[in-house]
């Protein structure tokens, strides 16, 4: 739980925020191993899983006999269609500016720390990602003066220092053994600063030994960005009208706002 400290043993405090959730996985590394778990499922609070889903049937369909981690739609940072993203240019000043005062993450030469770009272009071949260069045209933000305002004229499209890959992040799991490998990759994207959506999907790549991803499975997903407003002008209000739009294919939905939901006697 980010930063309030409850007094119970099942409840690990972190201190991380939003931005880089992943953060309280790496924070909380021995705890989680501490318990004995077979597989971790790490699910935000704004997403409901389909509600007969057990960890006997998500093992068995994503097959965690053979595969040690699952996250459903990874891609590439690098595009086609990244080039409008929000999260760009934070990631960006975080990757190609690491020592700036006001933008960067304070951590450099990061990519020591990670596999070999080679390698890393290897195991990101595996699912048919290619990820070199930034999705779009970016100027150096720098910490201002008169070379911050020359650098700012003119926008390039530079290399990355290391393949990124992005990801809706809110549901992912990870076998047992996998854990640590992940873990310390976004441990290292935490101090970076990174935001979580590359993070995670980057270090499962990376961590993984065989991820299974979701078009492989027989799942789908609902993701809405539609406005606030709109989503809570036509959501449902209580949690049995919301299972029923779970067909048997529909892996989560999100976003689902738990506290506006009526739990009645019928729906649990």
């Amino acid at each position: 739980m980010p930063v309030v400290t409850v007094d119970d043993p099942a409840v690990i405090t972190v201190y991380r925020g939003g931005f880089n959730f992943h953060g309280h996985i790496a924070d909380a590394l021995g705890a989680l191993e501490a318990r004995g778990s077979e597989l971790y499922l790490f699910c935000q609070d704004d997403l409901l899983l389909h509600p007969t889903l057990t960890p006997a049937s998500f093992w068995e369909v994503t097959n965690f006999d053979r595969h040690d981690g699952f996250i459903p739609e990874p891609e590439s940072f690098s595009g086609p269609g990244r080039e409008d993203w929000p999260w760009n240019d934070r990631i960006l000043t975080r990757l190609l500016e690491p020592t700036s005062m006001l933008h960067g993450g304070g951590v450099e030469d990061f990519t020591r720390h990670l596999p070999p770009v080679d390698e890393a272009r290897r195991l990101f071949g595996r699912y048919g990602i290619e990820s070199e260069k930034s999705p779009k045209p970016w100027r150096p933000v720098g910490d201002g003066g008169l070379l911050g305002q020359l650098a700012r004229r003119k926008p390039t499209t530079p290399a990355l220092p290391y393949p990124l890959a992005v990801a809706f992040s809110d549901f992912f799991a990870l076998r047992r053994d996998a854990l640590r490998p992940v873990g310390r990759y976004l441990g290292l994207f935490a101090a970076m600063d990174l935001f979580v959506e590359v993070s995670v999907a980057t270090s499962m790549i990376l961590g993984c030994r065989q991820l299974a991803v979701l078009k492989d499975k027989p799942w789908r997903v609902h993701v809405d960005w539609t406005d606030r407003a709109e989503l809570a002008r036509r959501a449902p209000t209580d949690l049995a009208t919301l299972y029923q739009a779970f067909d048997d294919a529909l892996l989560y939905t999100h976003p689902v706002k738990l506290s506006t939901i009526e739990v009645t006697a019928a729906s649990g």
